[in-house]
């Protein structure tokens, strides 16, 4: 064995490196400021490694680490020809595959290829908007919800204890809910706006009472007209042809109790009446009124569309006394048209009559407000309703029919336990 001992080898020339063409084996250390080599075999690295360009190796099968691993622009996941997914420097991921997760985070306000306002699966959807919410299956719309209720397409199946359907005003011009009373001399409508209100009429509140709780409808508030009252309640608004202008078609309808009879063999009192003169003026000439008795024109110079009410309500029962407790409705088309008058004491509707012609000699045009429990322009006490009323609707331009009237049948006797 031989031994070299120098403290500097050169080249032959003493101008630069020496060649090894053999190889270089060393046993020790190493210490070189430039090392430009190519390494074939295995390199154990007992320290720290620092690298100022690039680092290229292929044909890892793990890296491990106990620290962070940082790629400042970036890591690519897959072949390059097709590169499966990229995490990159901003943080972001893109992937061509899917991925699967037990939970995500975030307000996904950015995904691309999502409907925010819609559910999707095959061709059934649910899709929403501001206003309302649709359902669809092979895109036929089964369900519609807005803000006025629900729309079904097909047949609704109910399980335990059915529907609890409340009609709140549909299309009705004017309604007057039991809890809106306030006195006898005040009850606020609660749709037809303040031009409904129900106020006193010629006659103040002579012979009116309030009721809170009346036992009778299902402790419901209520006003009530004792006999020979004058007093009335009517809409504030008395503009011709506001609530009716005499020909068009309307439908009315009341929840009361009628407690006796006082408008003759066959005339009705003035339960429900549809002025023709201001409260002002004085007189009630051409003003009408309904009950489940019949109808009434002032004075019986305009004639009664119906004749025989009076006798037929009272033989709708084996045997009837007073009082009378349930609905009465009086609606009919446009020119007095198929004018019907109908009781329903909490099993179903009666028709009393029908009628095509109205009042003889009714006034054409320019009434001027509606009124309950009498007629509202005289100081009058012998054609007031005697009884109590707990809930009305007006609907002025409509023969109320079909599912609308259904449905405030049912409320109504429901609400009242009629």
């Amino acid at each position: 064995m031989s031994r070299i001992r120098a403290n500097t080898i050169t080249n032959q020339n003493a101008n630069g490196a020496p060649n090894f063409p053999d190889g270089l084996t060393v046993s020790g250390v190493v210490t070189s400021t430039t090392l430009n080599a190519n390494i074939t075999g295995d390199l154990t690295v007992s320290g720290n490694v620092g690298i100022a360009g690039t680092l290229t190796y292929e044909d890892v099968t793990n890296i491990d680490s106990v620290g962070l691993i940082t790629a400042r622009s970036g890591i690519k996941i897959g072949s390059t020809a097709g590169v499966a997914g990229t995490f990159f420097a901003d943080g972001s991921y893109i992937t061509a595959g899917i991925i699967t997760a037990t939970t995500f985070h975030g307000s996904g306000a950015n995904l691309t290829g999502i409907d925010a306002t819609k559910i999707q699966t095959g061709n059934t959807t649910v899709e929403t908007t501001t206003s309302r919410i649709d359902n669809k299956i092979d895109n036929v719309g089964v369900l519609t919800v807005t803000a006025s209720g629900a729309k079904v397409t097909g047949i609704v199946t109910v399980f335990g204890q059915g529907i609890d359907y409340q009609w709140q005003g549909g299309t009705a011009t004017a309604w007057w809910k039991s809890e809106d009373i306030v006195s006898e001399s005040s009850w606020p409508a609660a749709k037809g706006g303040t031009a409904a209100n129900f106020i006193n009429g010629n006659g103040g509140s002579n012979g009116i009472s309030y009721t809170a709780s009346t036992s009778q409808f299902n402790n419901k508030k209520t006003v009530h007209m004792s006999g020979g009252g004058s007093g009335s309640l009517r809409t504030t608004n008395e503009d011709q042809n506001q609530w009716w202008n005499g020909s068009e078609a309307f439908t009315m309808i009341m929840t009361m109790q009628k407690e006796a009879h006082g408008g003759g063999s066959s005339y009705g009192d003035g339960a429900f009446v549809i002025n023709y003169t201001t409260a002002s003026s004085g007189g009630n000439s051409g003003g009408w009124s309904f009950d489940s008795f019949g109808d009434h024109t002032w004075g019986g110079q305009y004639g009664e569309m119906f004749g025989y009410t009076g006798t037929l309500f009272e033989d709708n029962f084996m045997q009837f006394s007073y009082p009378f407790r349930g609905l009465l409705m009086v609606r009919m088309g446009a020119n007095f048209d198929y004018g019907e008058l109908s009781v329903n004491g909490g099993n179903g509707w009666h028709s009393l009559e029908m009628r095509h012609n109205g009042p003889s000699n009714l006034p054409s045009s320019n009434f001027r407000s509606l009124s309950i429990l009498n007629f509202a322009a005289e100081s009058n006490s012998n054609h007031n309703f005697e009884g109590r009323v707990a809930e009305c609707a007006w609907w002025k331009g409509k023969r109320l029919a079909g599912a609308e009237l259904e449905a405030v049948t049912r409320h109504w006797c429901e609400k009242f336990q009629l």
